[in-house]
């Protein structure tokens, strides 16, 4: 049985919208060479640019870090160093809301608006969301 070939990904992170020439150049001009490089040694080269990976679904359930975590694991996994590439800028990324939070954060956090003179909850929201909890 033939072996598969060996793959080599390399993740991609950055903010996306100042860099985006930066990765384009990569896509376009560099990605391709590294692909021609390693099939001529019997790899695989796969770039994990996740500008086009996410779906608008998993974004609004708040999905996007897991999922770009997840990608990073499975580069380090699977491929030998480097298997990362960051790009910095002048931009500060954008920070996304946790998937989970932990019950007792959760309460900390209830508790901390309730006493908020400007920022209550609504009449019976305490009570809805608490039940998230159990």
């Amino acid at each position: 049985m033939p072996q598969s070939p060996r793959t080599l990904r390399i993740f991609v992170s950055s903010t996306f919208s100042d860099l985006k020439a930066e990765r384009n150049a990569l896509q376009e001009k560099v990605f391709p060479r590294l692909r021609e490089l390693a099939t001529s040694h019997g790899c695989r080269f796969q770039a994990i640019d996740l500008r086009w990976g996410v779906s608008e679904e998993a974004a609004l359930d708040q999905q996007t870090m897991k999922i770009c975590l997840a990608e990073i694991a499975r580069c380090q996994k699977t491929s030998p160093r480097p298997n990362f590439i960051v790009l910095l800028g002048d931009r500060c990324g954008w920070q996304p809301l946790p998937y989970e939070i932990p019950a007792d954060e959760f309460e900390q956090i209830i508790e901390k608006i309730d006493h908020h003179p400007r920022h209550g909850l609504a009449p019976g929201a305490h009570r809805m969301m608490k039940g998230f909890l159990h």
